[in-house]
C-alpha cells in the first residue's frame, strides 16, 4: 500500500496540482459527472501508473488505496471511511455528507483478470451494494440520497457503472 501511494498517488497529486485538474476532478465526483469522473480515473491511470503497476493480475486493493489516494481532497465535504462493516458486508469506500442535503457517495471497486467481463464485474458490484445494504450506513446518518459507483479493473481499462439511490425513512 504504501509503495502505490509513493509510486503513483503522490506523484500525481503533484502533477494534478500544477495543472488544476484535481479540482474538476472532484467536482465531478461531486456534482455526480461520471462521465468527467470516468475521464478523468482512466485519465490518471493512463498517464500516471506504468504496465507493472496496473495489470490484469493487480488485485482489487491497489485500485482501492488509488481511488481513495485521489477522493482524499474531498475530506472537507465528506466524511470518507474505507472497509468498513454497513448492512450484511463491508463497503469498499462511502463519502458521508459533512453538508445535510447533499448526497452521499459510495464507491465499490472490482477486479478481473479478462476485459470482457469489466460490465458484468461493475454491475456485480452494484448488485453487491444492494445485496449487503451497504445504504444502511447512509441511512442511519440521516442521508436521503446516494451515488453508488462500481468501478471494475483490468488494468489499465476500466468500467465504470453508477445508481442514484433515494433512501426512505424508516
Amino acid at each position: 500500500i504504501g509503495f502505490v501511494y509513493d509510486r503513483i498517488v503522490s506523484e500525481w497529486f503533484s502533477k494534478a496540482t500544477r495543472v488544476g485538474s484535481y479540482d474538476s476532478f472532484v467536482r465531478s465526483l461531486m456534482d455526480g459527472d461520471m462521465e468527467r469522473f470516468e475521464m478523468y480515473i482512466t485519465s490518471y491511470i493512463m498517464q500516471s501508473g506504468s504496465y507493472f503497476d496496473f495489470n490484469k493480475n493487480t488485485p482489487e486493493q491497489v485500485f482501492h488505496v488509488f481511488i481513495l489516494g485521489l477522493v482524499v481532497g474531498l475530506r472537507g465535504e465528506y466524511y470518507i471511511r474505507s472497509n468498513q462493516e454497513s448492512g450484511l458486508g463491508r463497503f469498499d469506500v462511502v463519502m458521508l455528507p459533512k453538508q445535510s442535503g447533499r448526497a452521499g457517495i459510495l464507491l465499490e471497486f472490482k477486479a478481473t483478470d479478462d476485459p470482457k467481463k469489466l460490465k458484468a464485474k461493475a454491475k456485480e458490484g452494484l448488485k453487491q451494494v444492494k445485496d449487503k445494504q451497504y445504504l444502511e450506513l447512509f441511512k442511519q446518518n440521516g442521508v436521503k440520497e446516494v451515488l453508488a459507483i462500481c468501478l471494475a479493473f483490468c488494468g489499465k481499462q476500466l468500467c465504470l457503472l453508477s445508481e442514484k439511490v433515494l433512501l426512505e425513512d424508516k
